[in-house]
């Protein structure tokens, strides 16, 4: 799987369609607006599925972005999933 790159970028379509099919509700809900700080976005709400999952995305949102990152998290896994893919104004 590692040298086949066409299989990889395979597998990375098939996990952001489902994850996009997972959070349809929730992008249509969210995407574009403000939440607690963030401005969320569609791309940045499949990045972070990508990263934790879009069961998590779905509890991130509800609790209006404030439930803190799994634990066992690298440090720098909470700020890229946190600041990178959203973007926070305070």
């Amino acid at each position: 799987f590692l040298n086949t790159p066409w299989l990889q970028d395979i597998a990375m379509y098939l996990l952001i369609k489902e994850s996009q099919i997972e959070l349809k509700q929730y992008i249509k809900k969210y995407a574009g607006k403000y939440i607690n700080g963030y401005y969320i976005t569609e791309c940045g709400l499949l990045s972070m599925a990508h990263a934790t999952g879009a069961g998590f995305v779905k509890g991130w949102l509800d609790s209006d972005c404030k439930l803190p990152m799994p634990d066992g998290a690298p440090g720098a896994y909470k700020r890229l999933t946190q600041q990178k893919y959203t973007f926070k104004f305070e």
